[in-house]
């Protein structure tokens, strides 16, 4: 199960499901669990840990190599089974032995609002593939080595958005000094007076809504 290209269960030597839960105002990995066989406990920690679920978690879920006889449990409709359906999943009852299984899941959420995937043991990997656009009210950027600013008029960005400006000054032994930047002029100094080897530009970004709260 990769999150942002990071495995967090690099092993699979195993049966049983595995479940991680992710922040949706961050989508970080805050915590990683194991249900497996043959603890005869499995079933029984799935539906608590479901049970006690806070809905400002996405719940990702995966089954290794059969869920069903260890986990789950041999027909629809079994307590574990029903648990797993407050995530959203309507797939659940149709996971049989050695097939293949996964959801992205919320608790609460409805079957349209959720992703989950599920192949019988013949038929291959059942996959999930999600992307998210997450928006941060404050960040950075550097830019490459600039030249003579002096041929600038100005630097647009959304409404929404306030930046302040600063120069990164490398010197001779790769150490930097942050200047403050209020107008072209200041770039075209630091360029021709040749005191630094390289100049780049930093830009401080936040929303207006972020300054707001500050």
């Amino acid at each position: 199960m990769q999150i942002d290209n990071i495995e967090h269960f690099p092993t699979t030597y195993f049966w049983g499901i595995v479940a991680a839960l992710i922040d949706t105002a961050d989508f970080n990995v805050v915590a990683t669990k194991y249900f497996l066989y043959p603890s005869s406990n499995s079933a029984e920690e799935l539906i608590n840990f479901i049970d006690t679920l806070s809905a400002e978690y996405y719940v990702a879920m995966a089954v290794c190599d059969d869920g069903y006889q260890s986990v789950i449990g041999y027909q629809g409709g079994m307590p574990v089974r029903n648990a797993i359906k407050k995530l959203g999943s309507k797939l659940i009852d149709s996971v049989g032995y050695r097939d293949s299984w996964c959801l992205l899941g919320r608790k609460g959420g409805e079957q349209n609002q959720i992703l989950e995937a599920y192949n019988s043991r013949y038929n291959g990997l059942a996959s999930i593939v999600a992307y998210k656009k997450v928006s941060s009210l404050s960040g950075s950027l550097i830019t490459p080595e600039v030249g003579n600013y002096s041929r600038i008029n100005n630097i647009h960005f959304d409404s929404e958005i306030e930046a302040d400006l600063f120069a990164l000054c490398q010197t001779e032994d790769n150490s930097f000094d942050t200047l403050i930047v209020d107008t072209s002029a200041v770039y075209d100094n630091i360029i021709s007076n040749k005191k630094y080897k390289n100049v780049f530009s930093l830009l401080k970004l936040r929303t207006k809504k972020n300054k707001m709260q500050r």
